[in-house]
Parts: structure tokens; sequence; C-alpha cells
């Protein structure tokens, strides 16, 4: 089974660390750096005597490295930024062995993401799939954020992509000197995707990447808006009520799922929202649910409370 999502790539700078003996080693990444912005990039990432600083410039297709030693001016017990200059000791140019080992890394890396996008552009659940409605999910962020990140790892292609993202990133491992504990931050995106579920109801979704020690790069989802059939924001609170359609003839057609659609204002129920069926009882989850429209009114005291009628 496939699982589509869109993912933008947000370009950042990755910053690692290896300690080796007293000299720790660092790696930052920027896109056409100036002599001058390379330097304020490998000052800002200084914070230990001695230490070596890789600036990985891409400009266009091209790789330029520069490697830059911290020397501390002060020796306070705190350092900081001000405590610091650096020092300019190789260039490594486009055509360098270096540069062209970090660039294919990088490149591969990236290419590796291009192929995630072009892969899993949507997801859209199927028919017979466990989440039928967004109403199912609105007020289970966690449980269900969970579970598609769990579905997306699965999947073979996206499996596939990441072992190459991996290995490339211990290849910069063994042409830099750097152990990769941050390094997955360079490849860090949040970007917005929309579930679509059988009923016509939708979520909104951020994503990330995580990284463990710089292996085992995985996706990580996360709930922020669950939306009913013509695209309106779907409470998870009982107080978000008195701004949801209120007085609305709501169906299937124009809301979602009525089943699951009066499920989760059960769930509301519990939080203090009464739901009344035109028999006069409270009921939600009931598949024979046609219609329903609620009010909300106010009680002597001022607070605000809604009353759903389903027919």
């Amino acid at each position: 089974m496939k699982y589509f999502i869109l993912l933008t790539i947000i370009s950042n700078i990755f910053i690692s660390t290896y300690t080796q003996a007293s000299q720790p080693t660092t790696a930052i990444y920027c896109d056409y750096c100036s002599a001058q912005g390379k330097e304020v990039n490998a000052l800002s990432s200084a914070f230990m005597n001695g230490q070596k600083i890789w600036v990985i410039d891409q400009q266009g297709t091209d790789f330029i490295i520069e490697e830059y030693r911290a020397v501390q001016q002060s020796s306070g017990d705190i350092s900081q930024v001000d405590d610091f200059y650096v020092e300019l000791i190789s260039t490594h140019h486009k055509s360098s062995a270096l540069s062209k080992a970090v660039s294919n890394a990088i490149i591969a890396m990236r290419n590796a993401m291009i192929s995630i996008d072009e892969s899993i552009s949507h997801i859209q659940l199927p028919a017979d799939d466990e989440f039928q409605s967004a109403f199912q999910i609105a007020s289970f962020h966690k449980q269900f954020s969970g579970q598609m990140s769990d579905r997306i790892m699965n999947d073979s292609h996206i499996k596939q992509q990441f072992d190459i993202i991996d290995a490339q990133m211990q290849q910069l491992q063994a042409n830099l000197s750097i152990s990769l504990p941050f390094i997955g931050t360079s490849l860090n995106l949040s970007s917005q995707i929309r579930v679509m579920f059988n009923d016509g109801t939708s979520a909104e979704m951020t994503v990330t990447l995580t990284t463990s020690n710089g292996k085992n790069v995985k996706i990580v989802l996360s709930l922020t808006q669950a939306r009913d059939k013509e695209g309106n924001i779907i409470p998870d609170v009982s107080s978000g009520l008195a701004s949801y359609r209120s007085g609305e003839i709501l169906n299937a057609g124009n809301t979602g799922h009525m089943g699951h659609f009066a499920d989760w204002w059960h769930q509301l129920e519990v939080r203090g929202v009464k739901v009344i069926s035109n028999g006069g009882g409270a009921r939600g989850g009931s598949t024979s649910i046609k219609d329903c429209h609620y009010v909300v009114e106010k009680k002597f005291n001022g607070e605000t409370f809604a009353k759903l009628i389903c027919s």
C-alpha cells in the first residue's frame, strides 16, 4: 500500500562536531557565501581554541570548501563568540578531491530527497483504511501522527532513499573527519502536507526530519488541523464550537461521515458539550444519523454552550 506526501526541503546550516584528542571539528553549510560571509559563518560556530571549522560553500553545482581554525583570545571559563577569531588555513576549490567527494555526498542526499518529493506528493488514504474521517482524529493528534509517521517510514521506496542519505552522511564523516550527532539538521524540513480521508474530510500536518547521532534519519509527522468536507477547521476542544457552523444543517454532503461526526461530538460532550437527538436523549456515533444542527446559547451567567440536535 503506497502513501503520498509533499515535502519541500528547506536549506539550513548543519553543524557536526568531532572531538579527536583536544581538537573538535565542525562543519557548516552556506550558499553563495562571500569571503566575508564564510568567515562570519566560521566565527559564529567557534566555541573552543584550536577547533577546526569547515565551511562548505555551494555555488550552483560547485562546492568550495574552506578550513578555518578558531583562536581563543581570552581564558574565561565560559567562552563566547566575542572571545574568538578565526584563521583561514586552506581552501579546497571545486576541482579538488575533497570538494568533489563532499559534493558527491551532498548531491546524492539531495537527489534522494527529490526522489521522495516526486514519488510522494499527496497522502490519499484508501477506502478500506482504519481512518475514514478527520472527525476520528481531531482530538487524538499524537496517536494519528504517530501511526502516519510509521506508515510513511515503512514505505519501501522511502526507506531506500533514507538508506542512501544515511550512507552519504557516513561518507561525509569519513571525508571531513567529523562525527554526525547534528548533521541531520542539514536536511531539516518543515512542510505543510494534506491527508485526504475517504469521506472528503482532510487533515493538515507538518513534516520534519529527525536523526539519532546523525544516523537513521526519519520522517515525523505532526497533526496541526483537521478540516471537514467544506474545509472548515474541526475544533478539538468544546470551547471552539461557538465558531463552528452554528445553526447550519450538517450532513454527509457538506460535512463528512455523520457517524464519525457524532462520535466526535460525543467526545466533546464528555468535555461539557451536550448532544441531543430528536428523541430528547444524548447519543453519539450512530451511523443512522442523517442530519444535524446545533445552536450556541448562553446561560444566565453569560457562559456559552452548544446544543446539537440530530435526526
